[in-house]
């Protein structure tokens, strides 16, 4: 911990202080690969892009010698990423041992949240009968998947679209009341305007 905080003092010096221009978050969409269909998603199963062990193991140490310290990874679903036996609890191991001070992963929640050391952002896209509507019935299995997670550093996060943005309060109380979330974030389909747009 110790570590972290004289990280993140000294890239606060670097940037606010001293004014230097410094990048911190680095996302890496590992595959596009998915074991859900959701109507809206436009990165699932296309083919275009999969990285293989080598390039990504060489893609998160070049961004850290860029100086980035936070790390995200996302997909289609990150959780079923593998190349010749590697998976992607090898590679959060190894943004960890060269200095990344955070990792996520964002995933669909439907695989178990068993890597340690970091912090899942979990796709929840609605109350459970709008949830399970567009995202296969999966509602209760990511509940279940959250709940045994080995780390309690997991946030909720909904996707807004024509299927849930008039559920957004009704959503926001039952994450809640689940108690199994540190916080809750909002995405927006800015690529597909239409799709949210009542």
């Amino acid at each position: 911990m110790v570590g972290k905080f004289s990280s993140w003092l000294g890239y606060g010096f670097k940037t606010f202080i001293l004014r230097q221009t410094l990048p911190y978050l680095f996302g890496m969409v590992i595959t596009d690969k998915c074991n859900l269909n959701c109507f809206y998603c436009e990165s699932k199963n296309s083919g275009r892009y999969h990285f293989s062990f080598e390039q990504a193991k060489n893609t998160i140490l070049d961004a850290h010698l860029r100086g980035h310290r936070s790390l995200y990874f996302t997909g289609g679903e990150p959780m079923i990423w593998e190349d010749g036996g590697h998976d992607i609890e090898e590679l959060v191991r190894i943004a960890r041992d060269i200095g990344f001070l955070d990792v996520f992963i964002f995933t669909n929640g439907t695989r178990p949240l068993s890597i340690k050391n970091c912090n899942y952002i979990v796709t929840v896209d609605g109350p459970k009968d709008i949830h399970d509507q567009i995202r296969n019935n999966s509602y209760d299995l990511v509940l279940n998947n959250v709940k045994n997670a080995v780390t309690k550093n997991i946030f909720a996060s909904i996707t807004f679209s024509k299927a849930n943005v008039q559920y957004l309060r009704q959503f926001v109380e039952e994450v809640t009341c689940t108690n199994l979330f540190r916080g809750i974030s909002f995405n927006l389909l800015t690529h597909r305007p239409g799709m949210v747009r009542l």
